[in-house]
């Protein structure tokens, strides 16, 4: 699995998604979209929603499971 943590304004996140869209492709496994850095980032907020993309979000766990791997 592929988790891609977005922040930032529109660019950076179409940047962030693409390449982890890439990574996912090429690895032939899942992405995940870890949008959690919003909750404390104020100068924009998650904008992707808007764009026909294959929107699957991480959980807590899985990004836990990630970090302990």
């Amino acid at each position: 699995m592929i988790v891609s943590k977005l922040i930032g304004g529109l660019g950076n996140q179409m940047a962030q998604y693409a390449f982890g869209r890439y990574l996912s492709h090429v690895h032939n496994v899942p992405l995940k979209l870890d949008i959690g850095a919003f909750e404390q980032y104020k100068l924009h907020r998650y904008s992707l929603g808007h764009f026909n993309i294959q929107e699957e979000f991480a959980t807590p766990q899985d990004i836990k499971n990630l970090i302990s791997a």
